[in-house]
């Protein structure tokens, strides 16, 4: 375990051949060095007559593996196919998709040069109440009428009607046509409709305003934006190659393909 490579400076003889490539001892005793045993025992012969045979079986896998490319045309394109494909996807990683990530300023000016393309439809900004009975919901009722007022806003509401248990539930949120079954059956106008009995809970929506189509802020659309602007930017790459590059087409091996 603690023999010294320089111990054998003077062994250069030959050892063996692999096809075309001379093996020494000079590369054996590298092959030790690099490959150190430690034993209890002290008989270096077996030690080294085990490492040799490892330095040769080894020697003929890499003298294998080295060939195959010329030994096999198909697995030489294989190889070849792979080292085009890795260098492809982190040049494209490179100047597109981690680009259209990273580059934030790029990102803001791309979607503001195209956020007519992503639109809200139109949408019903509105608050719904799920009262456990009729007397909740009259209260909720009372308290809409003094909302715009007194400035009531829903966390308050929910506050005064639930002090001793939960009776309300309140969900405000922008609502899609077609996105919601019950917000579909009533009327799209400011105002609170009239008390709905819905699996056994009374359910009243408070309407505050009808959204027209409108572009989506770049947080709303972002996964969006960000995949168009990967378009727009391999677009831009490949404009780029073109401009810098000429293609020549060998007509010759292009007919010859079946």
């Amino acid at each position: 375990g603690r023999w010294d490579i320089a111990k054998a400076k003077s062994l250069t003889g030959h050892l063996f051949t692999i096809g075309d490539r001379d093996y020494s001892q000079i590369d054996f005793t590298r092959y030790i060095q690099k490959h150190p045993t430690k034993s209890k025992k002290k008989a270096v012969r077996p030690a080294v007559n085990n490492l040799y045979r490892k330095f040769v079986q080894e020697s003929c896998i890499s003298y294998a593996d080295s060939k195959l490319e010329a030994k096999y045309p198909d697995f030489k394109s294989l190889v070849q196919e792979y080292h085009d494909g890795i260098l492809l996807f982190e040049l494209t990683d490179q100047k597109v998709w981690s680009k259209a990530i990273k580059d934030t300023t790029g990102l803001k000016i791309f979607y503001g040069n195209n956020k007519n393309n992503y639109m809200w439809g139109r949408r019903l900004y509105a608050e719904v109440y799920t009262c456990d009975d009729a007397g909740v919901a009259k209260k909720v009722r009372k308290l809409l009428k003094k909302k715009a007022k007194k400035g009531y806003t829903t966390e308050y509401i929910s506050k005064t009607i639930n002090t001793e248990k939960k009776v309300l539930t309140i969900t405000s949120q922008k609502y899609l046509e077609n996105e919601d079954e019950l917000i579909n059956t009533i009327n799209w106008a400011p105002g609170v409709t009239e008390n709905m009995e819905i699996d056994g809970k009374i359910v009243l929506v408070s309407v505050n305003a009808v959204l027209n189509p409108m572009p989506k802020s770049l947080m709303e659309s972002k996964g969006l934006v960000t995949a168009d602007y990967q378009t727009y930017l391999e677009k831009e790459w490949i404009e780029t190659l073109k401009k810098k590059y000429s293609i020549e087409i060998d007509n010759d091996v292009l007919s010859s393909i079946r």
